[in-house]
């Protein structure tokens, strides 16, 4: 029961958080968005992309061997 007390008090928290300040929240989402799609964000996801593509299938097959 504390739980959904705590649940319901932090529901309550953001919806106040979200009229007091909808302008930065807007902002801060405008930023992210920019950020996101800007060159460098998408030269360093290029450039990192291979890695955790390696990354990925080697621990498959590290995780099949033990099975």
């Amino acid at each position: 029961m504390a739980l959904v007390d705590r649940v319901i008090g932090l529901q309550a928290e953001v919806a106040n958080l979200n009229v007091i300040y909808p302008n930065r929240i807007n902002s801060l989402e405008a930023e992210l968005r920019a950020l996101l799609a800007s060159r460098t964000w998408k030269a360093g996801l290029a450039t990192v992309s291979p890695m955790l593509f390696a990354r990925k299938v080697l621990r498959k097959i590290k995780n099949r061997k033990k099975a």
